[in-house]
Protein backbone atom coordinates (compact mmCIF):
# COMPACT_ATOMS: atom_id res chain seq x y z
CA UNK A 1 0.00 0.00 0.00
CA UNK A 2 1.17 3.34 -1.02
CA UNK A 3 1.57 6.79 1.11
CA UNK A 4 -0.98 9.24 -0.19
CA UNK A 5 0.85 12.11 0.96
CA UNK A 6 1.91 14.43 -1.33
CA UNK A 7 5.63 14.85 -2.76
CA UNK A 8 7.94 16.98 -0.49
CA UNK A 9 9.77 19.63 -2.34
CA UNK A 10 13.39 20.53 -1.31
CA UNK A 11 13.35 24.47 -1.22
CA UNK A 12 15.97 26.24 -3.50
CA UNK A 13 19.61 27.15 -1.95
CA UNK A 14 18.48 30.55 -3.24
CA UNK A 15 15.27 30.76 -1.15
CA UNK A 16 15.18 32.22 2.05
CA UNK A 17 14.34 29.86 4.85
CA UNK A 18 12.11 32.62 6.56
CA UNK A 19 11.02 36.06 6.22
CA UNK A 20 10.19 37.98 8.95
CA UNK A 21 6.54 40.35 8.42
CA UNK A 22 6.91 43.25 6.58
CA UNK A 23 5.63 45.87 9.69
CA UNK A 24 8.73 44.13 11.57
CA UNK A 25 11.24 44.11 8.65
CA UNK A 26 10.42 48.14 8.30
CA UNK A 27 10.88 48.75 12.22
CA UNK A 28 14.90 46.98 11.90
CA UNK A 29 18.29 48.99 12.03
CA UNK A 30 18.78 47.75 8.67
CA UNK A 31 15.14 48.84 7.21
CA UNK A 32 15.90 52.79 9.04
CA UNK A 33 19.93 53.02 7.43
CA UNK A 34 18.37 52.00 4.12
CA UNK A 35 15.57 54.89 3.97
CA UNK A 36 18.26 57.33 5.41
CA UNK A 37 21.13 56.16 2.38
CA UNK A 38 18.01 56.32 0.01
CA UNK A 39 17.71 60.02 0.91
CA UNK A 40 20.76 61.03 1.49
CA UNK A 41 22.41 59.61 -1.95
CA UNK A 42 19.20 59.48 -4.29
CA UNK A 43 18.63 56.26 -4.68
CA UNK A 44 16.24 53.58 -4.01
CA UNK A 45 16.17 50.35 -2.30
CA UNK A 46 13.27 47.93 -2.95
CA UNK A 47 15.13 45.10 -0.74
CA UNK A 48 18.31 43.52 0.80
CA UNK A 49 19.66 42.36 -2.42
CA UNK A 50 19.94 46.14 -3.77
CA UNK A 51 21.41 47.77 -0.42
CA UNK A 52 23.92 44.96 -0.86
CA UNK A 53 24.66 45.85 -4.48
CA UNK A 54 25.08 49.33 -3.43
CA UNK A 55 27.78 48.24 -0.75
CA UNK A 56 29.54 46.37 -3.46
CA UNK A 57 29.38 49.50 -6.04
CA UNK A 58 30.06 51.82 -3.71
CA UNK A 59 32.00 50.24 -1.01
CA UNK A 60 34.08 53.40 0.62
CA UNK A 61 30.80 55.03 1.30
CA UNK A 62 29.06 52.14 2.21
CA UNK A 63 31.67 51.80 4.72
CA UNK A 64 31.76 55.22 6.16
CA UNK A 65 27.89 55.43 6.44
CA UNK A 66 28.25 52.31 8.72
CA UNK A 67 30.54 53.74 10.84
CA UNK A 68 28.64 57.37 11.26
CA UNK A 69 25.36 55.74 11.51
CA UNK A 70 26.58 53.09 14.07
CA UNK A 71 28.01 55.81 15.77
CA UNK A 72 31.73 54.07 16.19
CA UNK A 73 34.06 56.00 18.76
CA UNK A 74 37.02 56.58 17.45
CA UNK A 75 39.28 57.84 14.11
CA UNK A 76 38.63 56.83 11.31
CA UNK A 77 41.74 58.09 9.67
CA UNK A 78 42.16 58.89 6.18
CA UNK A 79 41.65 56.51 4.21
CA UNK A 80 38.53 54.27 3.81
CA UNK A 81 39.70 51.66 1.65
CA UNK A 82 42.92 50.05 0.63
CA UNK A 83 43.67 47.89 -2.15
CA UNK A 84 39.85 47.25 -2.95
CA UNK A 85 40.38 44.58 -5.60
CA UNK A 86 42.05 41.91 -3.40
CA UNK A 87 39.18 40.07 -2.24
CA UNK A 88 40.23 38.88 0.36
CA UNK A 89 43.18 40.85 1.59
CA UNK A 90 41.49 44.82 1.26
CA UNK A 91 41.52 46.89 4.39
CA UNK A 92 38.95 49.00 5.57
CA UNK A 93 39.45 52.02 7.67
CA UNK A 94 43.68 50.76 8.06
CA UNK A 95 44.34 53.76 9.96
CA UNK A 96 41.55 53.95 12.11
CA UNK A 97 41.83 54.28 15.98
CA UNK A 98 39.26 52.92 18.54
CA UNK A 99 38.77 51.44 21.56
CA UNK A 100 37.10 48.52 22.12
CA UNK A 101 36.03 49.37 25.77
CA UNK A 102 35.09 52.21 24.83
CA UNK A 103 33.05 51.62 21.90
CA UNK A 104 31.17 48.66 23.78
CA UNK A 105 30.82 50.16 27.64
CA UNK A 106 29.14 53.12 26.34
CA UNK A 107 25.83 51.96 27.66
CA UNK A 108 25.41 52.14 31.24
CA UNK A 109 22.20 51.22 33.09
CA UNK A 110 19.66 48.43 33.90
CA UNK A 111 19.66 47.34 30.40
CA UNK A 112 21.11 43.64 29.77
CA UNK A 113 24.57 43.85 28.95
CA UNK A 114 25.44 39.87 28.67
CA UNK A 115 24.21 36.93 28.86
CA UNK A 116 26.07 33.44 30.28
CA UNK A 117 25.53 29.77 30.55
CA UNK A 118 27.71 27.32 31.57
CA UNK A 119 28.10 23.68 30.81
CA UNK A 120 25.50 22.79 33.64
CA UNK A 121 23.48 24.98 32.36
CA UNK A 122 23.37 27.74 34.63
CA UNK A 123 22.37 31.26 33.21
CA UNK A 124 23.81 34.19 34.47
CA UNK A 125 22.59 37.85 33.66
CA UNK A 126 25.11 41.01 33.49
CA UNK A 127 23.33 44.49 33.43
CA UNK A 128 25.85 47.20 31.85
CA UNK A 129 25.88 48.98 35.68
CA UNK A 130 27.39 45.58 36.70
CA UNK A 131 29.62 45.25 33.55
CA UNK A 132 31.24 48.69 34.41
CA UNK A 133 31.53 47.90 37.37
CA UNK A 134 33.50 44.58 36.99
CA UNK A 135 35.28 46.15 34.21
CA UNK A 136 36.39 49.02 37.01
CA UNK A 137 37.77 46.24 39.48
CA UNK A 138 39.44 44.68 36.69
CA UNK A 139 41.24 47.87 35.29
CA UNK A 140 42.31 49.00 38.82
CA UNK A 141 44.01 45.63 39.35
CA UNK A 142 45.53 45.79 36.05
CA UNK A 143 46.99 49.58 36.86
CA UNK A 144 48.30 48.28 40.13
CA UNK A 145 50.15 45.15 38.31
CA UNK A 146 51.82 48.16 36.17
CA UNK A 147 50.08 47.60 32.65
CA UNK A 148 49.55 50.71 30.86
CA UNK A 149 48.86 51.50 27.16
CA UNK A 150 50.77 49.19 24.37
CA UNK A 151 51.01 46.29 26.79
CA UNK A 152 50.05 42.62 25.67
CA UNK A 153 47.85 41.16 28.13
CA UNK A 154 47.85 37.00 27.27
CA UNK A 155 45.25 34.50 29.76
CA UNK A 156 44.15 31.41 29.36
CA UNK A 157 40.75 31.42 30.46
CA UNK A 158 37.45 29.67 30.03
CA UNK A 159 34.49 30.72 28.30
CA UNK A 160 32.56 33.04 30.77
CA UNK A 161 31.64 36.52 31.63
CA UNK A 162 35.37 37.31 33.25
CA UNK A 163 37.26 36.47 29.60
CA UNK A 164 35.36 39.71 27.88
CA UNK A 165 35.89 41.59 31.08
CA UNK A 166 39.35 41.32 31.16
CA UNK A 167 39.69 41.96 27.48
CA UNK A 168 37.67 45.65 27.82
CA UNK A 169 39.76 46.06 31.40
CA UNK A 170 42.99 45.88 29.33
CA UNK A 171 41.50 47.60 26.43
CA UNK A 172 40.13 50.56 28.30
CA UNK A 173 43.83 51.02 29.21
CA UNK A 174 45.03 50.96 25.40
CA UNK A 175 46.77 47.21 26.37
CA UNK A 176 46.14 44.58 23.52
Amino acid sequence: MGSSSAPQTTPSPEAPLWRPAKVDADKTYLADFMRKMADKHNVQFADYQDIWQWSVDNSETFWTEIWDYCGIIGEKGNVVLKDPHKMPGASFFPDAKINYAENLLRRKGDGLAMISRDEMGEERLITFAELHALVSQWQQAFKEAGIVAGDRVAGYMPNIPETIIAMLAASSLGAI
